[in-house]
């Protein structure tokens, strides 16, 4: 059987095998013994305390397989971002280059560095195990921490963001050239979700 639980000292060492696998794609989840062993204690001192409201808390979550007792992935939330130490994110503007005695008209996409979403409750680490990844997998850890936060609203900013994970590239794109190499190409070629 599957369950989603609190992380706990118990899966440092499952938790350090899903970084290692992750390859380094996310910055939430390094392999690195100290940052982890903080996130597991973070959790637990955010689960012990009284929260009339959200601030620096951080809770982690373990898809566990209780006949293996393997961890088989992890979910996070940020109660709060941005509040003492600064949070930035990239906002996507089209910057408009525009000559009448040229006719020129030009919308060019731009990235802008941005602090919109300081105060807001974040959704991160989201990671399974290639053996675990099925629809079902990820529906069930992503919601678990949904549902956390609706049993425990006073916990969380009303305001939720998440951060999506683009891919990481392997080789240098001609596109993209050096300065891009292994960033997301979401940061190259930037797209409108409709």
């Amino acid at each position: 059987m599957l369950v989603v639980r609190p992380v706990n000292f118990a899966d440092l060492a499952g938790l350090e095998r899903l970084a290692v696998i992750s390859g380094g794609s996310m910055t939430t989840l390094p392999a690195n013994r100290d940052h982890i062993g903080e996130l597991i204690n973070r959790t637990q001192q955010s689960l012990r305390k009284s929260v009339e409201m959200p601030g620096e808390e951080s809770y982690h979550f373990v898809l566990t397989d209780t006949d293996t007792g393997e961890i088989l992935g992890v979910s996070g939330i940020d109660a709060t971002v941005g509040i003492t130490t600064p949070f930035y994110s990239y906002r996507i503007d089209e910057v408009i280059h525009a000559s009448s005695e040229l006719q020129i008209h030009n919308k060019v996409p731009a990235l802008h560095l941005c602090q919109d979403y300081t105060g807001a409750a974040r959704l991160c680490t989201l990671f399974l195990d290639q053996q675990a990844r099925t629809a079902e997998n990820l529906q069930l850890i992503s919601r678990a921490r949904m549902m956390f936060i609706a049993r425990q609203p006073q916990r969380f900013a009303s305001r939720i963001i998440t951060e999506l994970q683009g891919l990481q590239m392997k080789t240098i794109s001609p596109l993209s050239g050096k300065a891009w190499a292994g960033t997301s190409s979401a940061w190259i070629l930037p797209r409108q979700i409709t």
